[in-house]
C-alpha cells in the first residue's frame, strides 16, 4: 500500500507565503559587515554586486522575527542588571550604523552599552544572535571563533568601526533558554573547567594549565585553545588574510619608515 501524503496546510502555507511577500529582495548599496567574514572572495565579489537574488523559505523569515523580538527582551534583561543600554542612536533615533570606504560597506549594530558588570567603566558593543539547538551545541563545544567566523567578524568589525574595544556576544538557544555571556570567573571554578586561557596584547592567547598547581582539564592545552592560538597567530603573522581588522600596515601610517611591515593591534 502506497503512502499517504502528508495531509495539506494551507493555514500555515498562507503564514509563511505572507512572510515571504513581505521580504522583497533584501537589497541593499553596501557590502555587509554580517557576511565580511565569508572565506570566499569569489562570493563576497557576488555579494556586493548582488548577482544573484537573496531568497529565504517563509520558515526561516519567520525565525529570522523571533530572534529579532528576542532582541528587545535581551536588552531589557541588561539593564536589570544596571547597565545603560542603548540599543538606537540618539542623535538619529534610529538603529546604529557605522560605515566604511565611502559608504561601500557597512552594518547596523544592535547596541552599544556601559556599566557591564566585567569591565562597567568601558563602552561595549553588544550583538545578538539566537541559535536552534544544534547550532548552539557547536557554538558552546568550539566558541564563537570557530564555530561562527562570520558573527566573530562582524564584531570585530563594528569594534573597530565604532572605536570600541570590547564587545560580548551574546548567544542564546532558543528552546533551551540558555546564554552566553562574559562574566568573572572564581579561582574555585577552574577544577572543573575542561581547558581555559588568557588572552591580553602581550599574552596574545595563552593557555592556563593549572592555577595554584591544581591542573585545569587534563593539564594540557586543550583543542579551542590550540586553535584560537593557531588562528591568531597565523594572522598577526600575515600568513592568513586579516579579515577582522587586526593589523596595521605601517606604510599607511603617516611617517612609517619600513614599508610592508605589520604591527598587530
Amino acid at each position: 500500500m502506497a503512502p499517504l501524503p502528508p495531509p495539506p496546510t494551507p493555514t500555515l502555507d498562507a503564514i509563511y507565503a505572507a512572510y515571504v511577500a513581505k521580504a522583497g529582495d533584501g537589497w541593499r548599496d553596501h557590502l555587509g559587515a554580517s557576511i565580511i567574514g565569508k572565506e570566499c572572495e569569489r562570493a563576497l565579489w557576488y555579494d556586493f554586486r548582488w548577482v544573484t537574488r537573496r531568497a529565504f523559505s517563509g520558515r526561516i523569515l519567520r525565525l529570522f522575527e523571533t530572534g529579532m523580538r528576542e532582541e528587545d527582551r535581551l536588552v531589557r534583561d541588561l539593564r536589570r542588571t544596571g547597565a545603560t543600554v542603548l540599543d538606537s542612536d540618539p542623535e538619529t533615533g534610529r538603529q546604529w550604523q557605522v560605515t566604511a570606504l565611502g559608504g561601500h560597506f557597512g552594518g547596523s549594530m544592535d547596541a552599544v552599552a556601559i556599566g557591564l558588570l566585567e569591565a562597567p567603566n568601558t563602552w561595549h558593543v553588544v550583538e545578538f544572535k539566537t541559535h536552534n539547538r544544534k547550532s548552539f551545541a557547536v557554538l558552546a563545544r568550539e566558541g564563537v571563533l570557530s564555530a561562527k567566523p562570520q558573527h566573530a567578524a562582524q564584531m570585530q568589525v563594528y569594534m573597530h568601526l565604532a572605536g570600541i574595544t570590547r564587545a560580548p556576544a551574546i548567544d542564546l538557544a532558543k528552546r533551551r533558554g540558555i546564554e552566553v555571556i562574559e562574566r568573572r570567573i572564581m579561582p574555585e571554578e577552574l577544577a572543573g573547567f575542561s581547558e581555559c586561557f588568557i588572552t591580553g596584547t602581550a599574552a596574545e592567547v595563552t593557555p592556563i594549565r593549572s592555577v595554584d598547581r591544581v591542573p585545569v582539564g587534563d593539564g594540557r592545552v586543550g583543542p579551542i585553545t590550540r586553535r584560537l592560538q593557531s588562528a591568531y597567530l597565523e594572522i598577526a603573522r600575515g600568513r592568513r588574510p586579516d579579515r577582522y581588522g587586526w593589523l596595521t600596515h605601517l606604510d599607511e601610517v603617516a611617517g612609517a619608515d619600513e614599508v610592508g611591515a605589520r604591527v598587530a593591534v
